[in-house]
């Protein structure tokens, strides 16, 4: 499978997003295009305004569709990672729960995965936001988990171990901005108050997603920046392999991390 040529569906529906998501709506087994379009641009999507076309040409002159193919071929091979369908679309100015990362974002399933990138972004640039996508796509499929069984616990550390994947492969200068919204020490007493009593809340809780990603009276991001710290504390006191990322359940990297 690999890249999708969402490059040809844009040519013909780019004004009207809501055709591009009815070939989409078997994939999140909806009969809705338009739920799935909301979905999709609460996320990253792009909404179509004046300088959506020119931004799409310069992202087919910037050969992105052919530089995340090269991306995919490399760490698939690498991380013995599964063989899914990747969707490339425009990024939008709204994006709720990417907001932080600007001008790109992604989204990561066990088996497909999306990728929203706006033009003017460097090859590393790009390899950042494929790499910590890729990595989820990796980690679900190895956990064997039922994503309705996935709690905020999981959620943190998923983030977490992927971003240490994009330090580890693109280097640090490409780590997203939120990993230096908190030091370590801030993050954690802020996850002592905020995260740690709620480890164990399921995915489909409302309080998942507040909490995850900072929203509303919730400090902003504190889910990601604690699992990004908790991944640097037991990495400074044990080694972990690549493949360790993908496989090791996540009270592995979380071990000693809260006191008590």
């Amino acid at each position: 499978m690999g890249v999708l040529k969402t490059d040809e569906w844009l040519k013909v529906s780019l004004k009207n997003p809501l055709e591009i998501c009815k070939k989409l709506k078997k994939l999140f087994h909806e009969d809705s295009e338009q739920r799935v379009y909301n979905y999709l641009a609460r996320n990253g999507m792009y909404k179509y305004n004046g300088r959506t076309s020119s931004e799409f040409t310069k992202l087919v002159e910037n050969k992105v569709w052919t530089k995340v193919e090269g991306f995919f071929k490399f760490y698939k091979k690498s991380w013995g990672g599964p063989d899914i369908p990747i969707f490339i679309f425009p990024h939008g100015s709204a994006g709720m729960f990417h907001s932080n990362k600007g001008n790109k974002s992604g989204l990561a399933f066990k088996d497909k995965m999306f990728l929203f990138y706006t033009p003017g972004l460097s090859e590393k640039e790009l390899e950042a936001v494929f790499v910590h996508e890729y990595h989820h796509v990796c980690r679900l499929n190895s956990l064997k988990k039922d994503i309705n069984d996935y709690t905020l616990m999981d959620s943190i550390v998923l983030e977490g171990l992927a971003e240490h994947a994009v330090a580890r492969n693109v280097g640090a200068s490409y780590l997203a901005e939120w990993t230096r919204f908190y030091n370590s020490n801030a993050a954690l007493r802020l996850g002592e108050k905020y995260i740690k009593p709620h480890l164990d809340l399921k995915k489909n809780d409302t309080l998942h997603d507040q909490l995850l990603y900072g929203l509303g009276r919730f400090p902003k991001m504190i889910g990601y920046s604690c699992g990004f710290h908790a991944v640097s504390k037991y990495k400074k006191n044990k080694y972990i392999s690549e493949s360790a990322t993908f496989t090791k359940p996540s009270e592995y990297f979380m071990e000693g991390y809260f006191s008590g």
